[in-house]
């Protein structure tokens, strides 16, 4: 699952790297502010496959989808809370004296990524419950699923799919 996370890292960075040593350092910016949102994610979904561990073990299927719909709930909270936040992030990026054109980039990334922060969050809560049922090849395909499906549609986008902008045209 490791290496999954690492390859879709490589991935996003060549895509941005298409776009010279501007998008380069923006794909920098993205990946770190990207560490944290996912971080803030992770951490609330852990306790998910913790409770689906001692449920399953436990024989106590039935509590399984009263868990499913607990975690999902927090992370579409703190999904949301994030997303806010991600609208602020060129002061933030400011703060920290980072570059203005990379900056301008990583923001505009985040603006159209904050509505797929709750889909990751309910994925990392779906892969919780699976680790938690002692089925991690199942949660690793699941990882491997989302890292072939995203790559593309980010490529697309980030080179002004739908109309939309070219990321730092």
């Amino acid at each position: 699952s490791n290496l999954i996370i690492a390859l879709n890292g490589f991935a996003m960075m060549w895509i941005l790297s298409q776009m010279g040593s501007t998008g380069v350092a923006a794909g920098a910016l993205v990946y770190n502010t990207f560490a944290v949102m996912a971080s803030l994610l992770f951490a609330f979904s852990v306790p998910v496959s913790i409770f689906s561990a001692r449920a399953y073990g436990g024989n106590q299927l039935q509590e399984m989808p009263r868990i499913l719909q607990a975690g999902s709930l927090v992370v579409i909270a703190i999904g949301i809370l994030v997303a806010i936040g991600v609208s602020h992030l060129m002061p933030m990026y400011r703060f920290f004296h980072q570059p203005h054109e990379a900056s301008a980039i990583a923001a505009a990334f985040f603006k159209g990524y904050a509505f797929a922060l709750i889909p990751f969050g309910l994925r990392l809560v779906l892969s919780q419950i699976i680790n938690g049922t002692s089925k991690p090849k199942i949660a690793t395909l699941f990882s491997l699923l989302t890292l072939v499906l995203t790559v593309p549609i980010c490529y697309w986008f980030a080179m002004g799919g739908l109309g939309l902008h070219a990321m730092g045209a």
